[in-house]
């Protein structure tokens, strides 16, 4: 049974490299973020309409407490940008988190990946 990190492990299991599907207005979109140990974030979305692909290159900052999540970009294809976005953390298993934005209530679903691992081109992905 999947269940949310205990307190002493909640910021270590976030860091490393995360493979997920889908945004809230976009099924077509799919994205790799990874979680640096020192509170540093990278992460590419990829958006596939047609033969159209459109990528995002995001950077900021992040940090676990109480089960959420606090993503903070602060730099959004080379053009500075402050957000700050929260993510309640419903689920984990070691392999598979599955968290819910605080916002929207959107409910995303990341599988961790090989750091080496890079998003699939438009029509590849599962």
């Amino acid at each position: 049974m999947a269940t949310a990190p205990a307190e002493g492990v909640a910021s270590s299991f976030v860091v490393g490299t995360w493979y997920g599907e889908e945004q809230p207005k976009d099924p077509n979109v799919f994205w790799l973020a990874r979680f640096f140990s020192d509170g540093r974030f990278h992460a590419l979305f990829r958006t596939c309409h047609g033969k159209e692909t459109f990528d995002e290159d995001d950077s900021g900052t992040w940090s676990f407490r109480d089960n959420v999540l606090e993503v903070t970009s602060k730099l959004v294809n080379g053009q500075a940008i402050l957000q700050a976005e929260r993510y309640h953390t419903l689920s984990y298993d070691g392999r598979k988190h599955v968290y819910r934005h605080e916002r929207t209530g959107f409910v995303f679903t990341a599988i961790r990946v090989r750091d080496d691992y890079d998003l699939p081109a438009c029509g590849l992905s599962s």
